[in-house]
């Protein structure tokens, strides 16, 4: 997506002017801005970045685009960087809240993105506003734009597994608020023109909408004639004229929102997962795997692709521990024994409980598990250095190493029961 914003960018400044209604709702949900630093994840040319810095905000604009970025308007409360949604540029816990509008679509890798969001946020808001394509409001310009709404529905998430992603990353409720389009918005996103049609002609407007810029060339030249056609005839508006008299059109625009949990100790019991629990596990272990990810370039990577049904079988074994906080899976490991060598694996802790000793908790659990094991093993990624410090703190050494792929190689850990 990078690379369509180098191409169409540049006439986002004039065309994606933050609207007022949106921005005051974003400000609403965001809380208080005194003294406090949110990112703007996505920022474009940082026209709702310098909005909110207006509100008092110190404003962290996160944009991967040069082109994008080179429209930007200088404010002292703005500092820019040039980074993706999957690789933010900041420890854990160092901002006060997050927002991102109509970006969602250009993630590389959304629940990656998510998971980056709440793992800067202390404990604060997480603030999205996005676009649900299954929403069910019939739209004049699909009839003459048909593939707009296939596009949106393939570039847009699903508002259900949005919010459920968003829930796992934040390890908190999300709220939806719906967000009905004013017939005046000043931020033209492609359903901006519901009741003002001529704004479909104007190349300029079209070329800062990204379900226009990926769509297929020829059938929009076949739309705009038509459109252009039934305006100057006027059929456009013996067909849908009624919509002129609306104040507002729900076009699927929402905002949600969340507040992330506050990075609370959690000194509850290690215990065997229940069966009930492996759809929470699965869901923690993507989560939690998607820096591995980044990290390596590879989505494909075992943990990411690990079905239900696995980890369900690998529950029944008794081969899986769970740490709970407020009744949610927060932490697991794995383990099963092989020739007197207890082989572990599968050590997650969710980004909002590191730093608390959780990982060294769950795998002293794991080894006790296993009484009867002489020696433990386990593998991790050659670049994973947090994993490899934990490891060796814990007794663990280096034995061997394994190339995977050009880009990983597993290295290979044993400690011997003391």
């Amino acid at each position: 997506m990078r690379d369509l914003y180098d191409l169409i960018g540049p006439s986002y400044a004039r065309s994606r002017t933050a609207d007022p209604r949106i921005v005051s709702t974003l400000a609403q949900l965001l809380g208080p801005a005194q003294d406090r630093t949110v990112a703007d994840i996505g920022a474009g040319t940082g026209n709702y970045s310098l909005a909110l810095a207006r509100e008092g905000w110190t404003v962290a604009a996160l944009e991967p685009s040069r082109a994008m970025r080179a429209q930007r308007a200088a404010d002292p409360r703005v500092h820019w960087a040039g980074a993706a949604a999957e690789s933010l540029p900041f420890a854990s816990f160092r901002l006060d809240a997050a927002v991102c509008v109509l970006a969602l679509h250009h993630f590389d890798h959304l629940l990656a993105g998510l998971a980056e969001m709440a793992r800067v946020v202390r404990a604060g808001p997480i603030v999205i506003f996005t676009f649900d394509p299954a929403a069910p409001s019939p739209f004049w310009l699909h009839d003459y734009f048909p593939g707009l709404r296939g596009e949106g529905g393939r570039k847009f998430p699903q508002l259900a597994e949005l919010k459920h992603l968003l829930a796992t990353a934040a390890c908190a409720e999300v709220r939806e608020i719906p967000f009905p389009l004013p017939p005046d918005l000043t931020d033209r996103f492609t359903a901006s023109g519901w009741r003002s049609p001529e704004i479909y002609l104007d190349a300029e407007a079209r070329s800062a909408m990204s379900a226009f810029a990926l769509a297929d060339p020829s059938s929009i030249d076949a739309g705009l004639d038509r459109l252009r056609a039934d305006l100057d005839s006027g059929l456009w508006r013996a067909r849908y004229g009624a919509i002129l008299g609306q104040d507002s059109f729900d076009a699927g625009y929402r905002f949600l929102s969340t507040c992330c949990a506050e990075p609370a100790s959690v000194s509850g019991p290690i215990e065997p997962a229940a069966p009930d629990d492996a759809p929470a596990l699965l869901d923690l272990q993507h989560l939690c795997y998607q820096g591995e990810a980044v990290l390596y370039d590879d989505f494909a990577i075992a943990p990411l692709t690990e079905s239900l049904a696995q980890v369900e079988a690998e529950i029944r074994a008794g081969r899986v521990l769970v740490l709970r906080w407020a009744g949610r899976v927060v932490g697991s490991v794995r383990g099963f024994a092989q020739n007197g060598t207890c082989h572990v694996g599968r050590l997650i802790v969710h980004p909002r409980f590191q730093r608390q000793g959780l990982g060294a908790r769950l795998m002293t659990a794991i080894e006790d598990l296993f009484p009867s094991a002489s020696a433990f093993e386990l593998f991790t990624g050659h670049l994973s250095a947090s994993n490899l410090r934990l490891y060796r703190r814990l007794g663990y050494r280096e034995f061997e190493r394994r190339p995977v792929t050009p880009a990983l190689e597993f290295v290979h850990l044993r400690k011997s029961r003391s």
